[in-house]
């Protein structure tokens, strides 16, 4: 049972697994601020991918609270001015 146990624990496959690419893929159906507060703080690599990916981003901050917006701009929208398409 133990040698099943491990066989199986060997196919299961991460999002943090993922490669560079596909995640990126992935990003681009997420808006920026589900992105920002999904995946700035699980680890560096996801927050580089949040801060730093090459595609536009899509902001939408209708649905956002005063709360959220605060640290989302100051955190993510001024610091990624130039990456931001309307």
């Amino acid at each position: 049972k133990t040698s099943t146990n491990r066989s199986l624990k060997q196919n299961f496959t991460r999002f943090e697994d993922l490669s560079n690419e596909i995640i990126y893929e992935i990003f681009e159906f997420l808006d920026a601020f589900h992105s920002y507060q999904a995946f700035n703080n699980l680890n560096i690599r996801f927050r580089n991918f949040v801060t730093y990916s090459n595609p536009p981003l899509k902001i939408n901050i209708s649905s956002i609270t005063r709360t959220n917006f605060r640290d989302y701009n100051t955190n993510f929208i001024i610091p990624s001015q130039d990456r931001i398409t309307s």
